[in-house]
């Protein structure tokens, strides 16, 4: 007996009545979130700014982008201004680069004014160059110079990376600290070449960079991503004292394709060296190294050591190392304890102090989520 055509189509039209469903929910949502993007309360605003870039689309970019625009040049505060500037560097449409290039002589507020550039960075284009140079070169506030450096290495082109080598090698203002020479060594990572590696190392060491923790840093990702037989250097910077500098040092090493180098760090003498490989490991994603980071979770003499490989299997999510973090919450360590916390609310998203059966309750619902 031959079922009606109806039976047979009803497959179909059950998918295509559940598509038409699931997009309307979506545009509920947007609708709702520029609703809050209204609300009297700035924090409201400043939520929303945010939830707008999580869902953001290019087809939805009309809708979103003009209010997000508007919050951004006219709120009244500035923790929404800077909510709304960090939202469109996010969505990066290239339609409000205007907007943002024009704010950046009206906006006195440091903090919108860094998202803003940050922003134009992302969305602009190589007419936005100039006017980010001179923000780079003049503007007195050094956090807001040292966003302008950075948007010109991820605007790109032969004219920003200019820019950028001259705030390198011959900076407008002073910067004592090197915080401004080292924004442009770590824009050269995006804009550089090759080339430029030995200009930075003359500035570098003619300006006194190996004083100064972040020169060494971003020394270090330049030259791991720039540098053609990168060794050398990394192999010096992986010593350093300042684990900042020596953690960014390993995770060059890893990333540029040296297991063998790496399974070397993790066996080095000094806690420090193998305390930066294991989290290097784990950033890099070296699957090679795994089984000796079990050992130096279980076995190591060193208790950094121990931590920083039981922080790296975590976030390998690898199931052994939930026992581990969880422990760490009860050590009389505070950095211990606080970044046990850190690393499980970024895991779970929930606050829990150090309550170590709520977080071990929190770990098996995100272990059945998945």
């Amino acid at each position: 007996m031959r079922r009606p055509l109806f039976f047979l189509l009803f497959p179909l039209l059950a998918v295509l009545l559940s598509l038409a469903s699931s997009r309307a929910a979506r545009a509920d949502e947007v609708d709702a979130v520029l609703r809050r993007l209204a609300s009297p309360r700035p924090a409201e605003r400043v939520e929303a700014a945010g939830r707008l870039a999580e869902i953001a689309t290019p087809r939805r970019w009309p809708r979103i982008v003009p209010p997000l625009l508007g919050r951004f040049g006219e709120d009244p505060s500035p923790d929404v201004r800077q909510a709304a500037a960090i939202a469109l560097e996010g969505i990066a449409d290239p339609s409000a680069a205007p907007v943002l290039a024009a704010r950046l002589g009206i906006e006195r507020d440091a903090r919108v004014l860094t998202a803003a550039l940050l922003a134009l960075g992302r969305a602009g284009s190589e007419k936005d160059v100039g006017t980010l140079a001179t923000v780079a070169r003049t503007h007195t506030v050094p956090s807001v110079r040292a966003a302008a450096i950075t948007a010109l290495g991820t605007l790109g082109g032969e004219a920003a990376r200019a820019h950028v080598l001259h705030s390198l090698e011959s900076p407008d203002l002073p910067d004592p600290d090197w915080a401004l020479r080292a924004s442009a060594v770590l824009a050269l990572v995006r804009c550089g070449h090759a080339n430029d590696l030995g200009r930075v190392l003359t500035a570098y060491r003619e300006g006194g960079g190996e004083r100064h923790w972040f020169a060494r840093a971003a020394l270090a990702r330049l030259v791991a991503a720039r540098d053609r037989d990168p060794l050398p250097i990394l192999r010096r910077l992986v010593l350093d004292p300042d684990p900042r500098v020596a953690v960014t040092a390993a995770l060059g090493i890893a990333r540029t394709g040296h297991l063998q180098e790496v399974l070397l760090l993790l066996r080095h003498t000094a806690p420090t060296v193998r305390a930066a490989a294991a989290s290097a490991v784990a950033r890099a994603g070296v699957k090679g190294a795994y089984g000796r980071l079990r050992i130096l979770a279980r076995f190591d003499r060193n208790l950094r050591v121990r931590w920083a490989a039981a922080l790296a299997l975590f976030r390998l999510r690898e199931r052994e190392a939930d026992d581990y973090v969880l422990s760490g919450l009860l050590s009389q360590e505070p950095v211990v304890w606080a970044e046990a916390i850190a690393a499980l609310t970024r895991r779970t998203g929930e606050q829990h102090g150090r309550d170590v059966r709520a977080w071990r309750s929190a770990l098996r619902r995100w272990r059945r989520a998945q």
